[in-house]
């Protein structure tokens, strides 16, 4: 699964950082009924089975500096294991500028995470956190860990292909779609 994420907020605002958190789980039987072929958001989640769904790798990428060394931001991910189980069952991505530089334009980030799931229909919750500066300084925090996450039903597209290419490209071709100026031409996702 490949992520394209754009920071936006308003105009006389900068983003400072941010945290994006993806769970996986697999969809209660009771959900799967009510929402047969929907892609629509959903507020309601039923976290029983989440061990059916999971990382086989680490998410990508692993950390990422912007392309002139200058540590004006970095970029990378981490996968939070279950603590019964062992197992990866959700990636976060971290987003963050350097000491020097306090805040930057919005800026499109890319990441990328290899799944192990059912073969069926699967929930992704989104929750999202970090801290916008305004003029003069001032520092907003803003999340949605206080309110619903957002979950998503996934239906992946059935694959007789050997994904193991895209697997194990999946961390330099990501590095390289957040590197501005390095050839973005990607070499097996391009079909992913």
């Amino acid at each position: 699964m490949r992520l394209r994420m754009q920071a936006t907020g308003p105009e006389d605002c900068k983003l400072s950082d941010f945290e994006l958190d993806l769970r996986f789980s697999v969809l209660p039987r009771d959900l799967e009924a009510q929402t047969a072929a929907s892609t629509t958001p959903m507020n309601t989640v039923d976290t029983e089975n989440q061990a059916e769904v999971c990382l086989i790798e680490l998410p990508a990428p692993s950390y990422v500096l912007d392309s002139l060394m200058m540590k004006r931001w970095s970029f990378r991910s981490i996968s939070i294991a279950d603590e019964h189980s062992g197992r990866s069952h959700a990636a976060r991505w971290i987003w963050e500028t350097g000491v020097q530089h306090r805040t930057l334009e919005s800026k499109t980030l890319h990441g990328g995470v290899a799944l192990r799931h059912p073969g069926e229909a699967f929930l992704v919750t989104c929750q999202v956190k970090g801290k916008i500066v305004k003029p003069g300084g001032i520092r907003l925090k803003f999340s949605n860990e206080h309110h619903d996450p957002r979950t998503w039903k996934l239906v992946p597209v059935r694959c007789e292909e050997d994904l193991q290419c895209h697997i194990d490209n999946l961390e330099s071709e990501i590095v390289r779609l957040n590197t501005p100026g390095r050839n973005r031409k990607c070499s097996c996702l391009t079909q992913a």
